[in-house]
C-alpha cells in the first residue's frame, strides 16, 4: 500500500496557521508560500534551543484581528504580535520600518487590508509587500489588500509589490530607484492629491530596470491631464522600464475633465527605452463629461533636451465609445528655448471606433525638435468597427517624420487630393498634406511610399537631392520613404 502524500497549503490555510501558531504551524511537509519560506529538509531532527529559525529573512504577517478590530504585525520568525493598530496603512509602515536595512524582507498582507487614507512609505532595499490572495480579484466584493498610496523614497534597490490596489504608485526620484517588480497591481486614480496613478517623478535619481507585469488601470477624475501612467523623471538616466503581459487602462463612468491614458510630463526626459508588450486602452460609452481620452500625451516642454527619447510598444488596441474624435498621439507645442525628443514605435496598431466617430492618429502642435530624427512609427494593425480613421494633423519638419506601414481597412489611400506640406527648410509630399498644388521647390517623401505622375517631366532624387531620374510625362514611379520629387511644371498626381 503507498503511502499517502502530503497535501500542498493554500494561501488561506498558511495564513489561519499562522495566526493561531506562529508561522512554523503553517508548514505541511515542505509545501509553504514562497521558496524563501520554505523549511530545509535534514536527515534527522536536531534540537535547537529558543524559536523556530523559520524563516530565514525578515519576514511579517499584516493580519486583521476582527475581534478587536485591529491590525496586528506578526513576526514570522517567532510567531509573536508585536505591533497593532486600527489603521492598517500604519501597521504596514511598522512593518517596513522594523525589517533589516541590509536585506529586506517579505511582508504578507491578508486580503481584508482596507486603508483608502493610508499612505506607505518605501524607503530600504529589498522590501517585498504580497497579498495572500492569488490572484487577486479587483472588486470589492471580493477584495485585495487597498493602500491608497504607496510611495519610493530615498536610494532603494529592489523588492516586489503583488497583488495589492492603490490610487497612487509613485516613485518620487529622491534618489536612485531600480530593479523593482509591480506584479498585478490594480488602481483606480482620480486626480486628486495621493490619487494620481502610477508616477515616475524627480530630479535628483533616476528609475531603471523595473518591471510592471499585469497592471489594471480604471481612470476616474476630473480636472486637465489627469492620468494613468505618469513619466515626469527629468534625470536622463531615467528608462529601462518594461510593462510586460497585459497594460489594461479604461475610463470609468465619472471620469470628466481631459483624462490621459500616459502622459510625459513637461521638464521629463526619459532615457533608455521604456517598453509596453500588450497596451490596451478603452474609453467607456458611460461617460457624460469631458473631452475625448488621450491615450498619449506629450506636454510643452520649455528647455531643450526634454520629452520622449524612446518608447516602443508590441501591441496596442484603442477602443471607442465615448465622444468624437479621439486622437492616439497628442504633442504639444514647445515654447521658449524648448526643444523636444520624441521616438514612439508602435508594431500593431488595432483601432476598434464607432460611426459617426473619427480616431486620428496625430495631433502634433510642435515645430522645436532637437537635431536628430525624431519620429512615430507605426509599422502596422488593422481598424475594425465602422467609424472613420484619419492622420490628423502630422506636421512634418526636418527633424520629425511619421511613418505609416500597412494598416489593415486604413491604406493605401488612393489618390491624394491634399498630398503637400510647405515649411522651411524642407517641404514634404504624401499621406496627411495641406495643400493640393506643389510649388517648384524640392519635396521629400514622408508617411509612405507614394506613386508619383505629371502631365509634365518631372524629377526624382535620392534622400541626398541627387538626380535619379527626369521622370517623362504621363509615367509613374513608385518613390521609396525620404526620396525627393520635383515639378518645374505640369500638375502632378500622387497615390499612396
Amino acid at each position: 500500500m503507498e503511502e499517502e502524500k502530503p497535501k500542498p497549503t493554500s494561501r488561506r490555510a498558511f495564513v489561519k496557521a499562522a495566526i493561531i501558531g506562529g508561522a512554523s504551524a503553517a508548514v505541511v511537509g515542505t509545501a509553504v508560500l514562497a521558496p524563501n519560506l520554505r523549511p530545509t529538509a535534514a536527515p534527522a531532527p536536531v534540537p535547537s534551543p529558543g524559536p523556530s529559525p523559520f524563516p530565514q529573512a525578515g519576514s511579517y504577517l499584516v493580519w486583521f484581528d476582527k475581534a478587536a478590530a485591529l491590525f496586528r504585525r506578526r513576526n514570522l520568525a517567532t510567531g509573536t504580535d508585536e505591533f497593532s493598530q486600527a489603521d492598517g496603512a500604519v501597521v504596514v509602515q511598522s512593518a517596513i520600518d522594523a525589517l533589516p536595512s541590509d536585506i529586506g524582507g517579505t511582508i504578507w498582507i491578508t486580503e481584508d487590508l482596507d486603508a483608502p487614507n493610508g499612505i506607505v512609505m518605501i524607503n530600504k532595499d529589498s522590501v517585498s509587500l504580497v497579498s495572500l490572495r492569488d490572484p487577486p480579484p479587483r472588486y470589492r466584493n471580493t477584495p485585495r489588500p487597498h493602500i491608497q498610496k504607496i510611495q519610493y523614497t530615498g536610494v532603494v534597490r529592489g523588492g516586489l509589490l503583488q497583488g495589492l490596489h492603490c490610487r497612487e504608485l509613485q516613485f518620487d526620484g529622491t534618489g536612485n530607484q531600480q530593479m523593482m517588480v509591480l506584479r498585478d497591481i490594480s488602481m483606480h486614480p482620480t486626480g486628486q492629491p495621493n490619487q494620481q496613478g502610477l508616477r515616475f517623478l524627480g530630479s535628483a535619481g533616476y528609475m531603471q530596470y523595473i518591471e510592471i507585469q499585469n497592471l489594471k488601470v480604471a481612470l476616474s477624475g476630473t480636472g486637465a491631464d489627469y492620468s494613468a501612467i505618469e513619466f515626469g523623471n527629468t534625470n536622463s538616466g531615467f528608462g529601462h522600464i518594461t510593462f510586460s503581459g497585459n497594460t489594461s487602462i479604461e475610463t470609468e463612468y465619472d471620469a470628466a475633465g481631459s483624462p490621459v491614458a500616459i502622459k510625459v510630463s513637461s521638464g521629463a526626459e526619459t532615457g533608455t527605452p521604456i517598453r509596453f508588450e500588450n497596451l490596451s486602452v478603452v474609453e467607456q460609452s458611460a461617460r457624460t463629461s469631458g473631452i475625448g481620452l488621450r491615450p498619449i500625451l506629450m506636454q510643452a516642454q520649455s528647455e531643450p533636451s526634454k520629452g520622449l527619447r524612446q518608447m516602443n510598444i508590441d501591441r496596442f488596441f484603442f477602443e471607442q465609445h465615448y465622444t468624437s474624435p479621439h486622437t492616439i498621439v497628442t504633442i504639444e507645442p514647445a515654447s521658449g528655448a524648448g526643444a523636444c525628443w520624441f521616438v514612439l514605435t508602435i508594431d500593431e496598431l488595432a483601432i476598434s471606433d464607432e460611426i459617426g466617430k473619427t480616431v486620428n492618429l496625430l495631433d502634433n502642435r510642435n515645430t522645436s525638435w532637437m537635431s536628430r530624427e525624431q519620429v512615430l512609427r507605426v509599422n502596422g494593425g488593422y481598424k475594425d468597427g465602422v467609424g472613420t480613421m484619419a492622420l490628423g494633423n502630422l506636421n512634418p519638419n526636418q527633424f520629425f517624420r511619421v511613418y505609416l506601414g500597412n494598416m489593415s481597412g486604413v491604406t493605401p489611400f488612393g489618390k491624394l487630393a491634399t498630398p503637400f506640406f510647405e515649411s522651411t527648410p524642407m517641404s514634404f509630399v504624401g499621406a496627411g498634406g495641406t495643400n493640393s498644388a506643389p510649388t517648384t521647390g524640392e519635396y521629400v517623401v514622408v508617411t509612405t511610399p507614394v506613386v508619383v505622375a505629371s502631365t509634365d517631366p518631372w524629377s526624382l532624387k535620392d534622400s541626398a537631392g541627387n538626380l535619379i531620374e527626369t521622370v517623362p510625362a504621363t509615367q509613374a514611379r513608385t518613390v521609396p520613404l525620404g526620396y525627393r520629387v520635383q515639378f518645374p511644371t505640369g500638375t502632378p498626381s500622387i497615390f499612396a
